[in-house]
């Protein structure tokens, strides 16, 4: 369970480098535990359902592939 989620871009033109500069922060899982829970359906019928809770969150600053114009 897991993988990188990089939502967050961020670009500005550098004058010093004349060029745009990507900024991109991916966020994932720090921390999570399995969760086991008992559905309780129509006709009084039960599923049992194991998911991944997560606990805590983190982002990270990584490099983004440049972009051609």
């Amino acid at each position: 369970m897991g993988g990188l989620m990089c939502k967050s871009h961020f670009y500005r033109y550098s004058f010093e480098n004349n060029e745009m500069e990507h900024k991109c922060i991916c966020c994932h899982e720090k921390r999570s535990h399995v969760e086991k829970v008992e559905l309780v359906c129509s006709e009084h019928k039960t599923l049992k359902f194991t998911y991944v809770h997560v606990d805590e969150c983190g982002c990270v600053e990584t490099k983004c592939l440049k972009r051609r114009t």
